[in-house]
């Protein structure tokens, strides 16, 4: 029996088959899509001649089409009103692929909600890098003149654009709603960490699917994977059940994770669930999954792709449903290069990345944190305080922080545990190794300073040229990304390079 939409007439009713010809054009809807509640906005950024074709394109599927001649006219349209979408013609600049770069990078910087697709004649060919390239930059979508209907395959791709910048807003509401800083305790208003709550959001809704959370020690990667838990309406009600796999014995690691029959060797006086069983139909995570020993990694594996595990002494394999959440912090991939960890278990794992920043690349989330420690510990040390001084704050952002949350958290708690007296935090409150670690590593921000700081620095760690370039380039770009709130198109602007380059410079430093 075939099914038919709710908004279309039966096949057989030739009336309301042929009342759409009444309807004025820019009503009609393409076959196949829902109606849309408003008109979707573009600026088609492209040569004269197909200015008029491309209009009536998008007239013709219910869209709200203007024409822009160059880039500038394009960015002043964005700063002036909301527009969904931006239809670019590639080449637009002369044929000139840095220009075309340039355009796409400077329209995200402008607008970084506005969709792009990019638009090119069927004689002009984009190079698999270049694509590559395009899409790091923030090209939602190709179009091809030379395809196979393409006056409505291009509506078509506009449409899905403007739908996916619509249900990015929609879950950005969605997250202020749920607040999930407020909720759980994570704490960071900056644009790296609303990326963050971002993937937290998504990652909640597929609650099948595993996720691998990386991040330096002490950034709030068990937070995050407890804030997916208790987002995840079909697990939130059952176990989460924590893991540190570098704690488990070897000899005892698949009796841990899997559980063991009575009798199963010697010691084992009854049965044990196990991790994985005692986690059924919540969540089990993993901690410094990089740690687990490899032996046992092809059975987790196993267990990960049949969702069953056997029980040591057990004479068959049990059904269990699990969601796994994987954390490390270490760099996987050199694992897998060392042969330490397996590569198809790091695919397995890999389904849902977050990247969780360190603290030094998001310095403006330090106050709102210091604030919060303060709130979460008055009470229970004698020390109570009502106000900052702005010095303090200065001398916390100048540290380097390597210990990231947890290591700050520890500052504001060894100060409420030694604060003689007064309701405000003077910068003597801070620890006297603090005060030290200032003096010896001064901001690098403050001008003639850093070269003192990096003369020192070569002196005590005895660093070769290449560790002091590579040591400036990280200093270099993480002030810059701090200053562009972590936009990549922003940063390769400012540094004159290419997005991917910027892309690659974050993966080396690993920022992200």
């Amino acid at each position: 029996m075939q099914r038919h939409d709710r908004h279309d007439p039966p096949p057989g009713d030739r009336t309301a088959q042929g009342s759409d010809r009444g309807r004025p054009v820019a009503s009609r809807r393409l076959v196949g899509s829902e109606p849309e509640a408003t008109a979707v906005k573009i600026l088609i950024c492209t040569s004269a001649p197909a200015n008029d074709r491309l209009k009536d394109i998008f007239e013709q599927h219910g869209c709200v089409p203007s024409l822009t001649a160059d880039l500038e006219q394009t960015l002043r349209a964005l700063k002036s009103e909301d527009i969904d979408v931006v239809v670019l013609e590639y080449a637009v600049a002369g044929g000139d692929i840095k220009e075309d770069m340039r355009a796409v990078q400077s329209i995200k910087s402008c607008s970084p909600a506005t969709e792009i697709v990019l638009y090119h004649a069927d004689s002009v060919s984009i190079s698999l890098a270049n694509h590559c390239e395009f899409i790091i930059a923030g090209v939602r979508s190709f179009v091809n003149e030379g395809s196979c209907d393409s006056a409505v395959e291009l509506a078509r791709r506009v449409r899905d654009c403007a739908t996916i910048k619509q249900r990015n807003k929609q879950r950005e509401i969605e997250l202020d709603a749920r607040d999930i800083p407020g909720h759980f305790g994570i704490v960071g208003n900056s644009p790296a960490m609303r990326r963050v709550f971002n993937h937290v959001q998504k990652a909640a809704v597929l609650s099948d699917a595993p996720v691998l959370i990386t991040g330096e020690s002490g950034t709030g990667k068990q937070l995050l994977a407890q804030a997916i838990h208790n987002l995840d309406e079909k697990r939130r009600e059952y176990p989460f059940v924590v893991v540190n796999c570098s704690a488990i014995t070897p000899t005892l690691a698949e009796s841990e994770l899997f559980g063991h029959k009575r009798g199963a060797f010697t010691g084992s006086v009854g049965d044990r669930l196990g991790y994985f069983r005692a986690a059924h139909k919540g969540t089990i995570f993993l901690d410094e999954i990089s740690e687990m020993d490899p032996s046992l990694q092809p059975k987790l594996l196993r267990v990960l792709q049949e969702s069953r595990v056997m029980p040591v002494g057990g004479d068959s394999e049990e059904e269990i449903d699990v969601r796994v959440i994987a954390a490390t912090n270490r760099d996987l991939g050199e694992c897998i290069a060392k042969g330490q960890f397996r590569l198809d278990l790091f695919q397995r794992l890999n389904v849902i990345p977050i990247m969780v920043p360190p603290l030094r690349t998001r310095r403006e989330d330090i106050l709102p944190l210091v604030r919060h420690f303060i709130a979460k510990h008055t009470g229970h040390y004698r020390g109570t305080i009502d106000s900052i001084d702005p010095r303090v704050v200065d001398a916390i952002t100048a540290l380097d922080c390597e210990g990231n949350v947890r290591q700050l958290e520890n500052l504001v708690r060894h100060v409420l545990l030694t604060k003689e007296a007064g309701s405000r935090l003077e910068l003597s409150d801070l620890p006297r190794n603090v005060i030290r670690e200032l003096l010896i590593n001064p901001d690098p921000a403050h001008g003639d300073s850093f070269a003192e700081h990096l003369l020192e620095k070569i002196t005590r760690d005895g660093l070769s040229l290449q560790e002091v370039l590579d040591y400036c380039e990280r200093m270099v770009l993480e002030k810059v990304l701090a200053q562009t709130g972590h936009n990549q198109t922003k940063t390769a602007q400012m540094l004159k390079t290419t997005s991917r380059t910027i892309f690659n410079k974050i993966k080396k430093h690993r920022f992200e």
